[in-house]
Protein backbone atom coordinates (compact mmCIF):
# COMPACT_ATOMS: atom_id res chain seq x y z
CA UNK A 1 0.00 0.00 0.00
CA UNK A 2 0.95 3.59 -0.58
CA UNK A 3 0.91 5.55 2.04
CA UNK A 4 -0.45 9.18 1.47
CA UNK A 5 -1.52 11.53 4.15
CA UNK A 6 -4.48 10.29 5.28
CA UNK A 7 -5.09 8.00 2.29
CA UNK A 8 -4.06 4.09 1.51
CA UNK A 9 -3.90 3.01 -1.92
CA UNK A 10 -2.93 -0.26 -2.89
CA UNK A 11 0.18 -0.21 -5.04
CA UNK A 12 -1.51 -2.84 -7.93
CA UNK A 13 -5.17 -2.31 -9.78
CA UNK A 14 -3.95 0.83 -10.93
CA UNK A 15 -6.53 2.37 -13.90
CA UNK A 16 -3.51 4.07 -16.85
CA UNK A 17 -4.64 7.41 -17.32
CA UNK A 18 -1.74 8.04 -20.17
CA UNK A 19 0.63 10.50 -19.60
CA UNK A 20 2.91 9.00 -17.44
CA UNK A 21 -0.09 8.65 -14.91
CA UNK A 22 -2.44 6.39 -12.94
CA UNK A 23 -5.64 6.13 -10.99
CA UNK A 24 -5.51 4.27 -8.00
CA UNK A 25 -8.60 3.52 -6.01
CA UNK A 26 -8.30 3.72 -1.93
CA UNK A 27 -9.37 4.45 1.21
CA UNK A 28 -9.00 7.85 3.29
CA UNK A 29 -9.65 7.10 7.22
CA UNK A 30 -10.46 9.88 9.56
CA UNK A 31 -11.83 10.27 13.52
CA UNK A 32 -15.61 11.80 13.55
CA UNK A 33 -16.79 12.71 17.25
CA UNK A 34 -20.13 11.18 17.82
CA UNK A 35 -22.04 11.48 21.48
CA UNK A 36 -21.04 8.15 22.18
CA UNK A 37 -17.33 8.44 21.75
CA UNK A 38 -14.54 8.44 18.58
CA UNK A 39 -15.67 6.54 15.33
CA UNK A 40 -13.53 5.51 12.47
CA UNK A 41 -14.91 6.58 9.14
CA UNK A 42 -13.46 5.16 6.00
CA UNK A 43 -14.11 6.80 2.78
CA UNK A 44 -13.57 5.74 -0.67
CA UNK A 45 -10.53 7.67 -2.34
CA UNK A 46 -9.38 8.27 -5.88
CA UNK A 47 -6.20 9.74 -6.29
CA UNK A 48 -3.60 9.94 -9.14
CA UNK A 49 0.30 9.40 -9.26
CA UNK A 50 2.78 8.80 -11.25
CA UNK A 51 4.08 5.78 -12.45
CA UNK A 52 7.75 4.24 -11.68
CA UNK A 53 9.19 4.90 -14.97
CA UNK A 54 12.32 5.59 -16.40
CA UNK A 55 12.52 9.62 -16.83
CA UNK A 56 13.25 9.36 -21.09
CA UNK A 57 10.15 7.48 -20.83
CA UNK A 58 8.29 10.05 -19.18
CA UNK A 59 9.14 12.76 -20.92
CA UNK A 60 8.12 10.51 -24.98
CA UNK A 61 4.56 10.23 -22.89
CA UNK A 62 4.55 13.45 -21.13
CA UNK A 63 5.66 15.64 -23.48
CA UNK A 64 4.04 15.15 -27.40
CA UNK A 65 6.66 15.32 -30.31
CA UNK A 66 10.10 14.85 -27.96
CA UNK A 67 13.18 14.73 -29.90
CA UNK A 68 15.84 13.15 -27.83
CA UNK A 69 19.02 14.64 -30.31
CA UNK A 70 20.26 17.86 -30.96
CA UNK A 71 16.77 19.04 -31.61
CA UNK A 72 16.10 18.65 -27.43
CA UNK A 73 16.69 21.99 -27.06
CA UNK A 74 13.45 23.44 -28.51
CA UNK A 75 11.47 21.21 -25.61
CA UNK A 76 13.78 22.34 -22.90
CA UNK A 77 11.34 24.37 -21.67
CA UNK A 78 8.28 22.31 -21.26
CA UNK A 79 11.02 19.00 -20.08
CA UNK A 80 11.67 21.72 -17.17
CA UNK A 81 8.57 22.51 -15.79
CA UNK A 82 7.53 18.89 -16.10
CA UNK A 83 10.60 17.32 -14.08
CA UNK A 84 11.30 20.09 -11.71
CA UNK A 85 10.32 18.88 -8.17
CA UNK A 86 9.54 15.37 -8.92
CA UNK A 87 11.47 12.79 -6.98
CA UNK A 88 14.07 9.92 -8.77
CA UNK A 89 15.88 7.37 -8.04
CA UNK A 90 19.30 6.70 -9.74
CA UNK A 91 20.30 3.72 -11.37
CA UNK A 92 24.11 3.67 -11.59
CA UNK A 93 24.47 3.52 -7.76
CA UNK A 94 23.08 0.76 -5.65
CA UNK A 95 21.06 3.30 -2.76
CA UNK A 96 17.25 3.89 -2.17
CA UNK A 97 17.98 7.17 -1.49
CA UNK A 98 15.62 9.40 -3.41
CA UNK A 99 16.79 13.38 -5.28
CA UNK A 100 14.43 15.94 -6.07
CA UNK A 101 14.59 17.38 -9.46
CA UNK A 102 15.96 20.99 -8.99
CA UNK A 103 16.52 21.63 -13.03
CA UNK A 104 18.40 20.71 -15.88
CA UNK A 105 21.95 21.79 -16.42
CA UNK A 106 22.79 24.99 -19.21
CA UNK A 107 25.38 22.18 -20.86
CA UNK A 108 24.78 19.16 -22.65
CA UNK A 109 26.06 15.49 -20.97
CA UNK A 110 28.92 16.09 -23.48
CA UNK A 111 30.35 19.94 -22.55
CA UNK A 112 29.70 19.67 -19.17
CA UNK A 113 32.28 19.96 -16.95
CA UNK A 114 32.35 19.83 -12.87
CA UNK A 115 35.77 20.63 -10.79
CA UNK A 116 36.61 17.61 -8.76
CA UNK A 117 39.81 16.66 -6.16
CA UNK A 118 42.10 13.80 -7.02
CA UNK A 119 45.26 13.79 -6.22
CA UNK A 120 46.54 11.13 -8.76
CA UNK A 121 45.23 13.06 -11.92
CA UNK A 122 47.00 16.20 -10.80
CA UNK A 123 49.53 17.92 -8.44
CA UNK A 124 47.26 20.95 -6.80
CA UNK A 125 44.39 18.00 -6.07
CA UNK A 126 41.67 19.96 -7.84
CA UNK A 127 40.71 19.86 -11.47
CA UNK A 128 38.06 19.87 -13.96
CA UNK A 129 36.80 16.51 -15.20
CA UNK A 130 33.87 16.04 -17.88
CA UNK A 131 30.82 14.25 -16.88
CA UNK A 132 30.73 11.48 -19.58
CA UNK A 133 34.67 10.42 -18.57
CA UNK A 134 33.68 10.74 -15.15
CA UNK A 135 30.57 8.09 -15.78
CA UNK A 136 33.39 5.86 -18.20
CA UNK A 137 35.96 6.10 -15.30
CA UNK A 138 34.33 5.52 -11.99
CA UNK A 139 31.09 3.50 -12.85
CA UNK A 140 32.12 1.77 -15.97
CA UNK A 141 29.50 3.24 -18.24
CA UNK A 142 28.77 5.08 -21.36
CA UNK A 143 26.13 8.20 -21.83
CA UNK A 144 24.31 7.08 -25.03
CA UNK A 145 22.04 10.50 -24.97
CA UNK A 146 25.17 13.61 -25.16
CA UNK A 147 23.59 16.09 -26.64
CA UNK A 148 20.77 16.12 -24.00
CA UNK A 149 21.10 18.21 -20.59
CA UNK A 150 21.54 16.18 -17.41
CA UNK A 151 19.51 16.29 -14.64
CA UNK A 152 20.61 18.70 -11.83
CA UNK A 153 19.11 17.18 -8.39
CA UNK A 154 19.67 18.09 -4.84
CA UNK A 155 19.53 21.67 -2.97
CA UNK A 156 21.18 24.24 -4.65
CA UNK A 157 24.20 24.57 -2.69
CA UNK A 158 25.66 20.92 -3.75
CA UNK A 159 24.10 19.87 -6.67
CA UNK A 160 24.67 16.56 -8.23
CA UNK A 161 24.68 16.35 -12.36
CA UNK A 162 23.10 12.69 -13.27
CA UNK A 163 22.11 12.08 -17.19
CA UNK A 164 18.81 11.90 -17.67
CA UNK A 165 19.03 7.91 -18.79
CA UNK A 166 20.13 7.07 -15.44
CA UNK A 167 17.00 7.78 -13.38
CA UNK A 168 13.76 6.81 -12.96
CA UNK A 169 10.45 8.73 -10.77
CA UNK A 170 9.63 6.99 -7.67
CA UNK A 171 6.79 5.79 -7.54
CA UNK A 172 3.46 7.20 -5.42
CA UNK A 173 3.86 10.64 -6.18
CA UNK A 174 1.02 12.45 -6.46
CA UNK A 175 -0.22 13.95 -9.63
CA UNK A 176 -1.75 17.30 -8.58
CA UNK A 177 -5.33 17.64 -8.76
CA UNK A 178 -5.54 20.99 -10.65
CA UNK A 179 -3.11 19.73 -13.49
CA UNK A 180 -5.74 17.24 -13.99
CA UNK A 181 -8.53 19.12 -14.28
CA UNK A 182 -6.75 21.41 -16.69
CA UNK A 183 -5.60 18.51 -18.60
CA UNK A 184 -8.95 16.33 -18.70
CA UNK A 185 -9.95 16.89 -22.06
CA UNK A 186 -6.63 15.32 -22.78
CA UNK A 187 -6.68 12.51 -20.64
CA UNK A 188 -10.29 11.46 -21.85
Amino acid sequence: MISTGRSFHPMDGHDELGYGIRASKGFQHSLKPTFQGLAMCLDYSVLAFRKRMPVLDFLKEHIPGISLNIDFFRFRKDVERALRGLRVNVTHRLTRQKFVVSGLTKENSRRLKFPTEDPSRCEGGSHEIRLVEYFRDKYKMDIMYKDIPCLELGKSDRKNYVPMELCVLVEGQIFPKEQLDKNAAVFL
